[in-house]
């Protein structure tokens, strides 16, 4: 990892000034052009961004956090984490494109967060004996399709989602409520270290940031938006998943949610998402396939036509990118609205590209 490379050192000083979240954040980074330049623009000017007062912009104007910024970011070069820049194409694009992404994520270990067949699970810390065999079933059905599997690493649910892709070979990530150097619960420790080997650990917190009450529902956004389903296996009314369940369904994507018995205070929750149609019930691997459409991009045999100048264009802008957003293209290709959504859709027809949640395309060629 190069010290200076996207940004890093700017973007990282970016998430140390006081009062400045994810989406102030974005908001400075797109006002001034890059982090870089949010520590170079005058504070005359800073002070018209709204939002900003003058506590925050004399933090910034003395770029005193960039000595911080720096020193985390050799400590991650010794620690072998590497850090993810929003707008870097190492960033996963699903959680890109969200309004409240973290500025930078930090991870440890390796995953493609563009693979087509990603899955977040959640569920109660208290499962019962049912739940864990559904959801070990709903999971060996998938198996075929190699996905990554997202988690929180707390007990219950998402231990046992963990635990089967460690045993199965399957890569998962560990969406962690605090930095990488410490682990919640734990007992999850070593669960933590095989997940780090045989997937990845993300935070978006740095190494020494302990775990808080109100850090977990924020680390639920990260968890519904990295992919395009969430699974939600047994929970109460109200808690974790809830959260993760509501925020799936304002990022558009898909919530599925397994039944059980009407007098289980562990369905309630999942009952309740069925019945007001915030979730889809599913009950066998293929309702989770089907919903998520694994099997067309799985068996899709793709004949590559002959492309007009402009479908060369679009094309052309993925580079290795296997998935960019509507907003990049539009950044991009200087086409009207209508002009680009029109062009999309006959690219779509010709099995170039695959619209999917959350106003992105996938290149299928």
């Amino acid at each position: 990892m190069r010290i200076m490379e996207n940004n890093l050192l700017f973007a990282v000083g970016l998430t140390k000034i006081h009062h400045v979240g994810p989406v102030l954040g974005r908001q400075l980074i797109y006002y001034c052009g890059s982090p870089e330049e949010v520590f170079n623009t005058s504070a005359r000017n800073l002070l018209k961004i709204p939002g900003l007062g003058n506590t925050i912009v004399s933090e910034i104007c003395s770029k005193k956090v960039l000595a911080i910024a720096e020193i985390e970011l050799k400590d991650c070069v010794k620690k072998n984490i590497e850090i993810l820049y929003f707008k870097s194409s190492n960033y996963p694009s699903r959680l890109a494109n969200l309004p409240d992404s973290p500025i930078v994520v930090y991870q440890m270990g390796n995953i493609d967060w563009e693979d087509r067949f990603i899955l977040s699970v959640v569920g109660t810390r208290k499962p019962s004996q049912h739940g864990i065999e559904a959801l070990n079933k709903i999971l060996e059905g998938i198996k075929e399709y190699n996905p990554i599997i997202v988690s929180g690493l707390a007990f219950g649910i998402d231990a046992e989602a963990h635990h089967f892709c460690l045993k199965n070979n399957l890569r998962t990530a560990g969406i962690m409520a605090h930095g990488l150097g410490s682990i919640y619960p734990a007992d999850h420790r070593e669960l933590a270290e095989k997940i780090s080997r045989q997937g990845a650990l993300l935070s978006e917190y740095p190494w020494s940031v302990r775990a808080e009450k109100e850090f977990f529902p924020m680390r639920n956004r990260i968890i519904a938006g990295l992919s395009d389903g969430v699974l939600v296996v047994e929970t109460a009314e109200r808690g974790g998943s809830m959260i993760t369940a509501q925020l799936a369904n304002d990022y558009n994507r898909e919530v599925m949610a397994l039944p059980g018995r009407m007098t289980d205070k562990w369905s309630q929750g999942c009952l309740k998402l069925i019945k007001n149609q915030e979730a889809t019930l599913v009950s066998s691997a293929d309702d989770v396939i089907n919903l998520l459409q694994w099997k067309d991009a799985q068996t899709k045999q793709m004949i590559i036509p002959f492309l007009e100048p402009l479908e060369k264009k679009i094309v052309d802008l993925y580079i290795d990118a296997k998935i960019i957003s509507l907003e990049y293209l539009l950044s991009n290709t200087s086409l009207s609205t209508g002009l680009l959504s029109q062009l999309l859709l006959d690219m779509e027809f010709k099995g170039l590209i695959k619209e999917i949640p959350g106003k992105r395309y996938q290149k299928l060629i």
